[in-house]
């Protein structure tokens, strides 16, 4: 029975072990904010990209499509791939970014040049670029790209501004200025537009907004939408940690050491294990030690005292009594003093010794009779 223990117990530490390090090697784990802000995929109220989203994952053609929780750059995604960052916090958007002056970190200018694609939605100052409120006005295109899109009904309505639009070639216009320009960069290019609401779940639906969400995701493209601008952020997982820190070898050794354990107890080495084991309690074996000392060191006489000083000290303690009156105590209730061993006596007789015990005992009897009335 012990061999067929040891080897499930074996069987079940491999499983364990295998499938903690299968699950740890494909674990990602995703950090973001307590509450999904404006322009996340994962918001489902009027200002989140959940229709975005989901539309472009049912839409036919589309390569792919997920978000992103990594900075960008040409290793994080694929190659041509197409990223919307809508309402980004230029803090985290722009972490690594070397100069105030600069659009884009240096991987995401390699990503653009690489032939991807930066579309920037952005409601505020983000590096060269910004933005400013009209009253009103009527949107137009003015560069013939994306065919079928003429239609463009932003709420608020802005514009773009700074000096960052002196690289761009505005595409639609709000009255006079720019409200989606286009900078190419290499085989890519960079989409900047001052009107997010354009993707949102409010006004996607509205005038051509739809068709311009398609337009620029492309066909056959992959796309990602930046969550990490929104707060969110991708943190490897132990495997990946240990391999980066050098310990691959010891993920090896430590399967290697499982499956030596597991070949181990498969076959017994030796006689059987005895099964026994003691079942007495450890207060049985100290109540028969300490009765063996006492019967080496104390007379009878000496054991009866000490019987006795145990009763006095018992009733003290129930009764309260002291002095003479916890002495009468004892007299009345063992029947005769507290017995001891006379001068010149060494030793009490047996029946002496049986009939002054037994005297004790009736009076430990009474005195527990008297505690449960």
């Amino acid at each position: 029975m012990s061999r067929w223990r040891g080897v499930l117990l074996a069987l079940g530490a491999l499983a364990y072990l295998l499938g903690t390090l299968s699950w740890l090697h494909g674990e990602r784990t995703l950090v973001a904010p307590r509450l999904f802000p404006p322009g996340s995929v994962h918001n489902t109220d009027p200002r989140g990209l959940s229709l975005a989203y989901g539309y472009l994952k049912e839409r036919a053609g589309t390569a792919g499509v997920l978000a992103l929780a990594k900075p960008l750059e040409p290793l994080s995604v694929e190659p041509g791939a197409v990223v919307f960052r809508v309402r980004p916090d230029q803090r985290r958007a722009r972490a690594g970014v070397r100069a105030a002056a600069a659009l884009l970190t240096p991987g995401e200018e390699a990503f653009v040049r690489a032939g991807g694609r930066l579309v920037l939605a952005i409601d505020g100052r983000y590096g060269p670029l910004d933005v400013k409120l009209l009253r009103s006005g009527l949107t137009r295109k003015l560069f013939p790209l994306w065919s079928g899109i003429g239609s463009l009904r932003p709420e608020p309505q802005r514009v773009l501004d700074g000096p960052g639009l002196a690289e761009m070639r505005a595409v639609f216009a709000l009255a006079d200025d720019a409200i989606v320009s286009r900078q190419v960069l290499g085989r890519g290019d960079v989409v900047a537009t001052s009107a997010p609401e354009l993707f949102e779940n409010r006004l996607l639906r509205e005038a051509d907004h739809l068709a311009l969400l398609a337009a620029l995701a492309g066909s056959a493209r992959p796309v990602y939408f930046d969550e990490r601008a929104h707060g969110a952020a991708e943190e490897a997982g132990l495997v990946s940690l240990l391999a980066a820190w050098g310990l691959g070898p010891t993920l090896v050794l430590a399967g290697l050491a499982a499956a030596l354990a597991f070949w181990r107890a498969r076959a017994r080495v030796g006689p059987a294990e005895d099964e026994h084991r003691e079942t007495r309690s450890e207060a049985v074996d100290l109540v028969d030690s300490l009765g063996r000392l006492y019967d080496r060191t104390l007379t009878r006489g000496e054991a009866l005292q000490q019987h006795a000083l145990g009763f006095e000290r018992a009733l003290q303690a129930r009764a309260g009594l002291k002095g003479e009156a916890l002495r009468a105590r004892v007299r009345e209730l063992l029947g005769a003093p507290p017995p001891g061993v006379r001068s010149g006596q060494r030793e009490l007789p047996p029946l002496e010794f049986a009939r002054r015990l037994k005297s004790i005992n009736d009076a430990y009897r009474r005195l527990l009779d008297a505690r449960t009335r």
